[in-house]
């Protein structure tokens, strides 16, 4: 038995028996080729063109999502243009996507938004990256309805969904503890 072998001395690792088998495509591969399920995966599951040259996914999907906002929320949207600060949502909105919510969710709900995008798979992903954002706006329209300068509205959307939006809270609203008594 080899040390830090796991017990066996079998040319696979431990983790062999538990690990989901490789594509074909991939098996027997090393080095960076070995990465080959992340791009098949990224392919797949995720928009279209989001991550080639141009990143004309995230773009379209990003005035499709002020679209969507103008549509649900007008109200909000009537605001944002009030204040100049319409011209601010695509900007916002593409740096949500083009990261898929990494660096604006709590780990904890980002990790449950992934799953329901391996869960609901290709057909349904733009749904529920839709979904997402304008809940992002939903929950939050009072207290941006409230803001009247262009540079607290933009500071305000840029921290709006890591500050306020964790799945093990419970609590949407202001992310302060919150008592039913």
């Amino acid at each position: 038995v080899r040390a830090g072998s796991g017990g066996s001395d079998a040319d696979e690792p431990p983790t062999a028996a538990v690990a989901p088998p490789l594509p074909s495509a991939v098996a027997g591969v090393e080095g960076e080729e070995a990465c080959g399920p992340f791009p098949l995966l990224i392919e797949r599951l995720l928009p279209a063109a989001y991550y080639n040259d141009g990143m004309v996914g995230v773009l379209v999907d990003s005035h499709v999502m002020v679209d969507l906002l103008r549509a649900r929320m007008p109200s909000l949207y009537a605001h944002f243009e009030r204040i100049g600060a319409a011209t601010l949502l695509p900007l916002v909105v593409q740096q949500w996507l083009v990261g898929l919510f990494v660096f604006w969710l709590p780990t904890e709900t980002l990790l449950r938004v992934w799953d329901c995008l391996f869960f609901e798979g290709v057909r349904s992903k733009n749904k529920i990256i839709f979904r997402l954002g304008l809940t992002l706006f939903k929950i939050h329209e009072e207290e941006l309805l409230e803001l009247d300068d262009i540079s607290e509205v933009s500071e305000r959307l840029r921290s709006i969904a890591r500050d306020q939006l964790d799945a093990d809270d419970g609590d949407h609203s202001n992310g302060e503890e919150h008592n039913d008594d």
